[in-house]
C-alpha cells in the first residue's frame, strides 16, 4: 500500500466539513399513570393505583397473606386463632391498626396517638 493512501481517521475528521447540528429527540411520550381503584379489601374505603387488573391494594393483599399463614400455621400447630381475634376486636386493637389510627387522628378522635 503506498504511503499516501494511509489516511488517519484523525486526517478524515479534520478534513471532512462540519456537519449540521444533529436533529433534536422527538419529544417524550408521557408516562402511562393507572386510574385510581376502590378497594375491595377490608377497613375503610380506600383507593389504589392498579397496574394489572388487582382489586385490593398492596397493603391489603400483604394482610391477607399474613392471615392465611397463620392460619395454617396455627391448624399446623393445633391452636383456635378465633379466641385471640375476639380478645383483640373487644380491646379496642384494630387488626389494620395503622389505617384505625390514621383516620382517628385526621379526625381528631380523643385518645389518638
Amino acid at each position: 500500500m503506498p504511503p499516501e493512501a494511509a489516511v488517519s481517521v484523525h486526517e478524515v475528521e479534520q478534513v471532512r466539513p462540519p456537519s449540521d447540528p444533529p436533529p433534536p429527540p422527538p419529544p417524550a411520550v408521557p408516562r402511562y399513570v393507572a386510574p385510581l381503584v376502590t378497594c375491595a379489601g377490608p377497613g375503610t374505603e380506600h383507593v389504589f393505583r392498579s397496574m394489572a387488573g388487582e382489586t385490593e391494594c398492596p397493603d391489603c393483599q400483604q394482610a391477607a397473606a399474613w392471615a392465611r399463614r397463620a392460619e395454617r400455621r396455627a391448624a399446623d400447630l393445633g391452636v383456635d386463632l378465633a379466641d385471640d381475634a375476639a380478645a383483640a376486636v373487644e380491646a379496642g386493637r384494630d387488626p389494620d391498626g395503622r389505617r384505625g389510627r390514621l383516620a382517628a387522628t385526621a379526625a381528631g378522635a380523643p385518645g389518638a396517638s
